[in-house]
């Protein structure tokens, strides 16, 4: 194998072309109206921030 071909696909799951009906309509729905950050996405960032320089 390549070494550019060893990561493609890692960590995409389920990939969209997979999906159908109704997930599929979720998929889109997710990606144009995201949800409100909740308490835990907003202490992840903030941990992010303090350990990752910039």
């Amino acid at each position: 194998m390549e070494p550019f071909q060893t990561g493609v696909g890692v960590g995409r799951s389920p990939a969209p072309d997979h999906l159908i009906g109704q997930d599929w309509e979720r998929f889109l729905d997710a990606l144009e109206n995201p949800p409100a950050p909740n308490d835990r996405l907003r202490e992840a960032f903030a941990q992010h921030r303090k350990r990752v320089a910039r």
